[in-house]
């Protein structure tokens, strides 16, 4: 697993409170604040920001950002989505049933460090094993007089 930070900015000239949705790897429905309330994050008017730090495997994900407002004006909201600090997609008539999704991968990279990390540590341990010449080892080994 990866730790992965999401983080979301989005405002609006709309003055009414609206629902706030967040799925990952997963669809938003057109009405969620009724199917998937899970989904829900906040309730807010004007401005919207959302920071999540989440595990996830190597390979592809994307995240879904949706809003309970009516898609005219001066209700859309404009939205980005960042993945680990990177601006990854940005829109600007984020409304319900038209919602900002975001795809991106997850490398690998973390989990080779963590195998070349183990074998450093073994190669290293190997190198003093032979600069002192295997003494750790020898313990409790007496050579036998001749």
């Amino acid at each position: 697993m990866v730790e992965v930070e999401i983080k979301i900015e989005a405002s609006s000239k709309d003055p009414y409170a609206r629902y706030h949705a967040v799925a990952i790897d997963e669809d938003l429905m057109s009405v969620f604040w009724k199917n998937q309330p899970d989904k829900i994050v906040k309730t807010a008017a004007g401005k919207f920001n959302y920071v999540k730090k989440v595990d996830l495997e190597p390979g592809r994900h994307y995240v879904v950002y949706g809003v309970s407002a009516p898609c005219k004006d001066p209700y859309y909201w404009h939205a980005k989505i960042y993945i680990n600090g990177r601006e990854v997609i940005s829109s600007g008539r984020v409304c319900s049933g038209n919602y900002l999704e975001a795809y991106f991968t997850v490398p690998f990279l973390p989990v080779i460090n963590k195998i070349i990390s183990g074998i450093t540590r073994i190669s290293f341990f190997g190198l003093l094993k032979t600069i002192a010449g295997g003494k750790f080892l020898k313990k409790g080994k007496k050579k036998s007089k001749s």
